[in-house]
């Protein structure tokens, strides 16, 4: 069973700004260098009228059972599949982990009377037995920590395209 963690903010800008920037490359690379990520490359794998894919690839400090380990790295991809109609994105992360442990998500930018509401929704697997679903509920807690940083991100990014 899955742990989930949700944010969502409503932002003064149009639905199609604020799409833009969580579907741009410098606002990934902003992000995982909030994350504290050693280094991130963004890479673009198809693009269509309707359709946007693209696939972060990051070197992370490792991640273990006790916790983050900076004397190690390991190299991480997330694909984002963007539906650039609907303004929604589904995206799955994949660590050294393997199969044990899934972690994926989506977004979804909608206009509001103010201006655009960003939804995102994040989940996370682990199949360890007797640890995993702690070992969830830990990484579901500092999802929620990081939420406000990613917020400030995000508002100076719309600021920016002001």
């Amino acid at each position: 069973m899955a742990t989930n963690s949700s944010w969502s903010k409503e932002f003064d800008c149009t639905a199609d700004t604020l799409y833009g920037i969580i579907t741009s490359g410098e606002f990934h690379k902003a992000r995982s260098n909030l994350l504290e990520n050693p280094s991130a490359d963004v890479k673009e794998t198809e693009r269509t009228d309707t359709r946007l894919k693209f696939e972060v690839h990051c070197v992370e400090y490792t991640k273990g059972v006790m916790g983050v380990d900076k004397t190690k790295t390991e190299k991480t991809v997330t694909r984002y599949d963007c539906d650039l109609k609907k303004r929604t994105v589904e995206w799955f992360y994949e660590g050294s982990q393997g199969k044990r442990v899934k972690v994926w998500g989506d977004m979804a930018v909608t206009e509001t009377g103010g201006g655009a509401r960003v939804q995102q929704n994040f989940n996370v697997n682990i199949k360890i037995p007797l640890v995993g679903g702690k070992i969830e509920k830990m990484v579901a807690k500092e999802t929620a920590k990081f939420w406000p940083k990613y917020e400030k991100l995000m508002t100076g990014f719309v600021d920016k395209a002001k």
